[in-house]
């Protein structure tokens, strides 16, 4: 298998960890791709370990779990994107090229007391989707590399002033940067499990609040059609994340 390499550049002032591996290893130029990106679901059954990728089902291969765990990935429920080229067929999941964690976290349940941890810092939320059983958010910020940023995702079961508890289910998108500074752009990806009764509810809203200092409210309705592959991208440029 491919290992995953990762360039550090030192400057003076800071030092950014970034992955060199991008979709671009699973493509020819000139030519059809070979291999895709897919975001998945670690699963273990009696110390047997699985991916259930989103749109393309169980996948495994040898020694698995032994990447998992060089990667930190282990656990039931982690979420993953597995770079693999496509088998014979041209279609399904074949050998595997790399595999990146995903960070992944419960939803939040907001209370007063959390509220200066939790953190309301600016942030971009480039998509969100729901696939797998998840509420799935690629997303952007700036800062050094120095520190982590804390990521959140944030329940309102009473709703808010943004939105009543009548619309739909109500979440925020919470970052907190710690007063880092704004030097590098970074994006990434964040899971949280999604527990919602669609027998009385069809959509859910996600509010966060964009480099302009304003508040922007994402509608995702619950029986929308999950996004291809085209749009998860393996070697974006990474912060430490909690």
């Amino acid at each position: 298998m491919k290992i995953l390499k990762k360039l550090l550049i030192l400057t003076v002032f800071t030092v950014v960890q970034m992955s060199v591996l991008c979709s671009c290893d699973a493509y020819i130029a000139g030519k059809d791709p070979v291999g895709a990106n897919e975001l998945g679901t670690v699963r273990v059954n009696d110390g047997n370990y699985t991916i259930v990728l989103d749109q393309s089902g169980e996948y495994s291969f040898k020694n698995m779990d032994n990447e998992l765990y060089r990667i930190g990935a282990e656990k039931d429920g982690q979420r993953v994107i597995v770079t693999y080229y496509f088998a014979d067929d041209g279609r399904h999941p074949g050998k595997p090229i790399d595999i990146y964690k995903v960070l992944t976290k419960d939803v939040f349940t907001m209370s007063e007391a959390a509220e200066d941890s939790i953190g309301n810092d600016r942030i971009d939320v480039i998509n969100a989707w729901i696939a797998g059983g998840y509420l799935n958010v690629k997303f952007g910020y700036y800062g050094s590399g120095l520190r982590s940023h804390f990521i959140n995702m944030v329940s309102y079961p009473d709703g808010n002033e943004n939105i009543p508890v009548s619309a739909g289910p109500y979440f925020e998108f919470r970052h907190n940067d710690f007063n880092d500074g704004w030097s590098y752009w970074f994006e990434d990806y964040a899971s949280f499990p999604l527990d919602i009764d669609v027998n009385s509810d069809d959509r859910i809203y996600i509010g966060y609040n964009n480099y302009y200092g304003q508040k922007q409210i994402i509608e995702l309705a619950l029986d929308s059609s999950e996004p291809d592959n085209s749009g998860i991208v393996a070697g974006v440029q990474r912060a430490k994340l909690q």
